[in-house]
């Protein structure tokens, strides 16, 4: 996996704000292409206490594009969709034993997202680092703190739920659970810098709910019930935090509208047939609910949660019928990250029995 290195990389430093230089011509020089150049950039030069909400506004940035191609290609592993072309989403069919690593959304045949996951590490991670180090230079420094360590949080939980093993910073192999594991010291970072308080951020009103339900993930995952109970438990009914989209560039759009309703490339799935039968929980189309509340396919009232429309038309390669989801019909509508049903389908999972079944009614 591609990894933006502390000691060496200078590419992901780079992406955090473009200097430009002016030269000018020396009076008492007689040519004007007689100049003195400024010393190297170097790392102080860009880290400083004002580019504070800058550091943290771009581990944002990161994870939030990484995260909308992340969420349209990992779907295609549960057979959500499939494509009518040679080459997007390929690797997504287990074609390959990685993802692709290519930055985030650079054109029409880009998969990449681990990379953009990285980036967001790496640049939360130095955000937490040196506004720690800057301390009272840096205004509303406990908001600015506690949403790198949440981030940070939410990086190291996508990639500990997503990878057997992973490395940061050149450092050893990690398995899934030592990965969770710091995630989990990351959110619980942000929520000491919050302690009784709350912050509202770009993503969602209440940053300290993010944290508890990202925590509470991470500790349903780790086998701690109980700490995943309590965080869960703090979930307000109203509490809901989003990928933020829009239609300026590419890194902002919603990926998932852009492969499965503009680019042609890729439709909702029917049900998967192997070797003569149907592959179980496979086939997003026509889903219907039956009088008793059974799932079923087309036969009873249309499911609301998976909104597919047949548009009548065959996709790119001219024989396969392009069924489009409904959730997502723009490029600025934004991306759930978490939300209160989640928090009562983490409670629910652990309470088990009728207990579970009352709280999902």
């Amino acid at each position: 996996m591609q990894k933006c290195n502390r000691r060496g990389s200078r590419r992901c430093l780079a992406r955090l704000a473009t200097v430009v230089v002016a030269i000018g011509t020396v009076g008492a020089c007689d040519s004007a292409l007689e100049v003195e150049l400024p010393g190297n950039l170097v790392e102080e030069d860009l880290f400083q206490p004002e580019s504070a909400e800058l550091l943290v506004n771009s581990a944002i940035a990161d994870f939030e594009c990484s995260y909308s191609m992340f969420t349209v290609l990992t779907a295609s592993m549960e057979d959500t969709w499939w494509r009518a072309t040679g080459y997007w989403g390929n690797w997504a069919e287990y074609r390959q034993d990685r993802p692709g690593t290519a930055e985030c959304a650079t054109d029409d045949t880009n998969t990449g997202w681990a990379a953009g996951f990285q980036q967001s590490r790496f640049v939360a991670e130095t955000a937490y680092e040196k506004i720690t180090e800057w301390g009272d230079e840096v205004s509303d420094s406990e908001r600015l703190l506690a949403t790198a360590a949440t981030y940070a949080g939410l990086v190291y939980q996508v990639l500990g739920e997503t990878y057997c093993e992973l490395t940061v910073d050149t450092g050893p192999l990690m398995q899934p659970d030592e990965v969770l594991a710091v995630s989990e010291q990351w959110f619980s970072t942000a929520l000491d810098h919050m302690g009784n308080g709350d912050f509202e951020i770009v993503s969602t009103e209440s940053l300290r709910q993010l944290a508890l339900l990202g925590r509470a993930r991470v500790r349903l995952a780790l086998g701690d019930l109980a700490g995943a109970t309590e965080d869960a438990a703090q979930i307000s009914s109203d509490f809901v935090a989003h990928v933020t989209r829009d239609g300026s560039v590419r890194p902002r759009w919603n990926h998932v509208y852009r492969a499965l309703n503009v680019q042609g490339y890729s439709a909702i799935a029917d049900v998967v047939r192997w070797q003569g039968g149907p592959v179980e929980f496979t086939g997003y189309r026509d889903l219907t609910i039956d009088p008793n509340g059974m799932p079923t396919i087309a036969n009873g009232v249309p499911d609301p949660r998976v909104p597919v429309l047949y548009l009548n038309e065959f996709l790119q390669d001219g024989v396969t019928d392009n069924y489009a989801q409904q959730k997502y019909l723009s490029y600025d509508v934004p991306i759930p990250i978490a939300r209160w049903a989640e928090a009562q389908l983490i409670l629910a999972e652990i309470e088990g029995g009728a207990a579970a079944v009352g709280r999902l009614n």
